[in-house]
């Protein structure tokens, strides 16, 4: 997270969303990061303004050979 925070495309997120209550989601691609997950490409971070600072709620694989989604037509497959 504080390699995300680094980066100043992810700092602008943000910036723009600074508000009580406010929550938002931002996807960190972990190469433009120089970070390395077999199968994992990008990781969901979703943050949640409270008490004046932004707390990391959760974090998930969004993207990668080894992230899978269900689709009700097509059954399970990989997400990429």
């Amino acid at each position: 997270m504080r390699k995300a925070l680094e980066n100043p495309e992810y700092r602008e997120e943000f910036l723009t969303h600074i508000g009580e209550g406010k929550s938002f989601g931002i996807p960190v691609d972990l190469k433009k990061l120089g970070m390395h997950v077999d199968g994992i490409d990008v990781v969901r971070l979703e943050f949640k303004f409270e008490k004046g600072e932004f707390v990391l709620k959760t974090a998930y694989p969004e993207k990668g050979s080894a992230v899978w989604e269900y689709n009700r037509y097509l059954g399970w497959r990989v997400k990429g």
